[in-house]
C-alpha cells in the first residue's frame, strides 16, 4: 500500500526556486557543510500534499483541521501554490542560529519566494 509522504518542515528552512537552481543550490549548501537531510519536493510530487480542500474526504478533513491548530495548513496551501508555478521546494536542516544565516545567505541567490522558517506547529517567514 502506498501512502502520501509530507514534506519533512520541521526545524527547517524553506523557499520555492526554479527546478533547474537546485542542483547548484544543493552543490553550494554541501561546500558550506551544512549537514542533516535536504528534502526537494519538484512539481512533480505535488501528489504529497494530498487534495485541495474541495476534493478532501472526511479523514482528509480530520487532518486539516490538526493542520490548522498551528499554521501548517498555511504553509501546505504555500507549498501547493509553488508547484501550480511549478517551482520546485527545498527544506534545509538550519537547527542552530549559525546554520540558519549560512543557509539563509545560501537560499537568498537561488530562491524566487520569501524564505520561512518551520518548527513544530507554526513556521514564520525571514
Amino acid at each position: 500500500m502506498n501512502s502520501t509522504i509530507y514534506l519533512d518542515r520541521k526545524n527547517k528552512l524553506i523557499c520555492g526556486l526554479d527546478p533547474g537552481q537546485v542542483g547548484q543550490m544543493i552543490d553550494e549548501l554541501m561546500a558550506a557543510e551544512i549537514g542533516g537531510e535536504i528534502d526537494v519536493v519538484g512539481p512533480d510530487d505535488a501528489h504529497r500534499l494530498k487534495h485541495p480542500p474541495e476534493e478532501c474526504g472526511l479523514s482528509c478533513q480530520i487532518n486539516r483541521v490538526f493542520l490548522g491548530l498551528g499554521n501548517d495548513l498555511d504553509q501546505y496551501e504555500w507549498e501547493r501554490q509553488q508547484f501550480e508555478r511549478g517551482q520546485a521546494i527545498v527544506a534545509v536542516p538550519a537547527p542552530s542560529a549559525e546554520a540558519q544565516a549560512k543557509v539563509r545567505e545560501i537560499m537568498t541567490g537561488h530562491c524566487q519566494t520569501s524564505l520561512h522558517f518551520s518548527g513544530t506547529w507554526t513556521s514564520r517567514s525571514l
